[in-house]
């Protein structure tokens, strides 16, 4: 089954998410921010990266602009989380960075239904 590696600095979201996807056989890393998120990626290999976009220190955009300069984590596919309304207009806003990342396959609104999360996690994986 794929390695998931879930990128946000809350941990309640972390957690929730972890145990969705566990249930569904995913093999599963946390990680509460962007500078753990690198570290960890520098010996463990995923296939997927649900992100967080509002971070402290390192946000969504920093970290998928890291991913993609860097040889070795360019081609891991991104869902972006976000606590922001996916109809507004500050997200609309973010969106357009992400926009330049061919990796970024979708984006999921804060608060998840966990079949539409696993459905959507499922259609990138595939």
């Amino acid at each position: 089954m794929a390695k998931i590696m879930i990128v946000d600095n809350d941990i309640n979201t972390v957690e929730t998410l972890k145990e969705i996807l566990e249930m569904e056989g995913y093999d599963i890393v946390s990680a509460f921010g962007g500078k753990e998120c690198f570290e960890k990626l520098t010996y463990t290999k995923v296939d997927l990266i649900l992100l967080d976009i509002m971070m402290p220190e390192i946000d969504g955009i920093q970290i998928c602009e890291k991913l993609t300069k860097n040889e070795k984590t360019k081609d891991i596919k991104i869902i972006l989380i976000s606590a922001i309304s996916i109809a507004s207009d500050t997200f609309k806003q973010n969106k357009e960075h992400f926009s330049y990342f061919k990796n970024v396959m979708d984006e999921i609104e804060k608060p998840f239904d966990a079949d539409t999360l696993i459905k959507r996690v499922k259609a990138v994986l595939t």
